[in-house]
């Protein structure tokens, strides 16, 4: 039997949250303070991690990862649809904007006559939808992101229209934003913003009622408690990697780093045909809602939405002007609340231009934001969601093979494996010398991982026997790496090596074997 997912994007990430996952449920935490990396030797775990070990938790009940991340995403799903309809004020057309979130972007695919003609035209859907790329794809934003929106409702309330008494009580807000850089640094990095920026508006706003001063009070106090809860997190996660924490690049370059033009420098394309491309339909609405916000009557309505929009552009802005990850892709996780922040204004919008016809609202968002989408993610894999086959993410058979074999290992001895995202003794949740590079570089850690990457090969590449190491190959070795693995995975990396050559075949069925390593 495979294990299959739907979107070739997802390939590499539901293996590592899967590895993650199967990592905690061994122990992983071990006998440190803070959890090992499980895909680099001698490093400290600078991903956040908090879904993953609460998947963890969950998972001690006895349900397979095969039931339990689909389940917690279709729960995280329906918790993040009814949020969104309290988000946008919208019970009849509220599930639209969850259109606008899953298919933002997409209108390029959709017609590819045009993106035959123009080559400028970006032809990669896993950039272009939010919902496939980043929701099904990052797992820390399944509690990230409904937590954020009770955060952005609450100070709204409090903020924005100064109604105290529908705002959270400031113990909840303290703890969602306290705990939140252990499942998602990007979302606490918008929300620390966010409310900075929305708490000086309130403080010199005149067109609504002032907050007393007691709210200011207990807010601060909540802040207070908030810096408390999360200050042992986030110092860990930057004492163990401060470019992954922060998803900063490189150590020297700092948090953040000038990138002019998101990424549109690497398709080659001018900045304005890139953000016609993948934002024109935000960009209409947000227009949109700049002109009916300069003549809206309610002022409390037309501060909280020009509120709104600032904090929506001026993250924009920043997503188009700075980098602040080592992949620029990365900057669509503040995109994302940058669309997000703009949702509550576009069901007054749409009220404005068809106040009278519910199917009209329909009509006008599936031919502008959800239809484009609709037709790119069936052109895209359209036949493997027909057929029920998808992308192979591994073999169950294989994965049973290294698990039983990796069972006379402590959670603590790490293996030396080929560095691919979907290796079976990773996905045992077994910590290894080197794992998939693309996702360490990702996180923060390509310059450890290049080194490491180059000491697996040389030890690898002139093994010479597969059934007990010697002391002085063994010596080559990290302290914590107890063992080797060899399989096909192993062969195709280092083809040259002589252990290849020999290929004495200690597999069982071709799926690999365990050497363990002299002490």
């Amino acid at each position: 039997m495979t294990i299959e997912t739907m979107l070739p994007n997802n390939l590499g990430d539901v293996s590592f949250h899967a590895g993650l996952v199967a990592y905690f449920q061994r122990g992983g935490w071990g006998p440190f303070l803070w959890p090992q990396h499980p895909l680099l030797v001698d490093t400290a775990l600078g991903y956040p991690f908090g879904t993953d070990f609460l998947t963890a938790m969950l998972a001690q009940i006895g349900l397979p990862l095969t039931v339990l991340l689909p389940l917690l995403f279709l729960l995280a799903s329906l918790v993040l649809g009814r949020l969104l309809l309290q988000w946008t004020d919208s019970d009849d057309t509220g599930f639209g904007w969850l259109g606008l979130l899953a298919f933002v972007g997409c209108c390029g695919l959709a017609w590819p006559g045009l993106a035959a003609a123009a080559p400028w035209w970006q032809p990669s859907l896993s950039f272009k939808s939010l919902f496939f790329s980043m929701w099904v794809t990052q797992r820390g934003l399944l509690v990230a992101v409904p937590a954020g929106l009770l955060c952005l409702m609450s100070w709204r309330w409090r903020w924005l229209v100064g109604q105290e008494s529908r705002a959270l009580p400031w113990v909840v807000e303290a703890l969602l934003v306290g705990l939140m850089p252990l499942f998602h640094m990007h979302t606490a990095l918008v929300l620390v913003s966010t409310w900075l920026l929305w708490v000086l508006l309130a403080a010199f706003r005149d067109e609504v009622p002032a907050v007393p001063g007691r709210v200011f009070y207990s807010v601060w106090r909540g802040w207070v408690l908030a810096c408390a809860v999360g200050l042992g997190p986030a110092a860990m996660l930057l004492s163990a990697n401060p470019a992954a924490a922060v998803g900063a690049g490189a150590y020297a370059t700092g948090l953040l780093r000038w990138h002019v033009g998101w990424q549109a420098a690497t398709f080659g394309q001018p900045l304005l045909l890139y953000l016609v491309q993948n934002m024109a339909p935000v960009g209409c609405w947000v227009g949109l809602a700049w002109g009916l916000l300069l003549q809206r009557p309610t002022l409390a309505h037309r501060f909280a939405g020009r509120s709104l929009l600032l904090t929506a552009c001026t993250w924009g802005a920043l997503v188009l002007l700075f980098q602040i990850s080592p992949w620029d892709w990365d900057n669509s996780k503040l995109w994302l609340w940058a669309v997000l922040l703009v949702l509550p204004l576009m069901p007054m919008g749409v009220s404005v231009l068809l106040p009278y016809h519910k199917w009209g609202v329909a009509i006008l968002v599936l031919a502008t934001l959800v239809l484009p989408g609709g037709l790119a993610v069936t052109q895209f894999g359209g036949q493997r969601l027909l057929t029920g086959h998808g992308y192979t993410v591994a073999v169950r058979s294989d994965i049973d093979h290294a698990c039983g074999q990796l069972a006379m290992l402590s959670v603590n001895s790490r293996v030396a494996v080929a560095p691919v995202f979907n290796h079976p003794v990773i996905l045992c949740g077994q910590p290894v010398w080197l794992g998939y590079e693309q996702h360490l570089w990702s996180h923060g850690y390509g310059a450890r991982a290049r080194v490491q990457a180059q000491a697996l090969d040389a030890f690898m590449a002139k093994r010479h026997s597969v059934q007990v190491a010697d002391a002085a190959q063994a010596a080559q070795t990290p302290g914590s790496v107890r063992a080797m693995w060899w399989g096909p995975m192993e062969r195709q990396r280092w083809a040259d090596g002589s252990l290849n050559r020999h290929d004495p075949n200690p597999d069982e069925g071709g799926s690999g074997g365990l050497c363990l390593l002299a002490p």
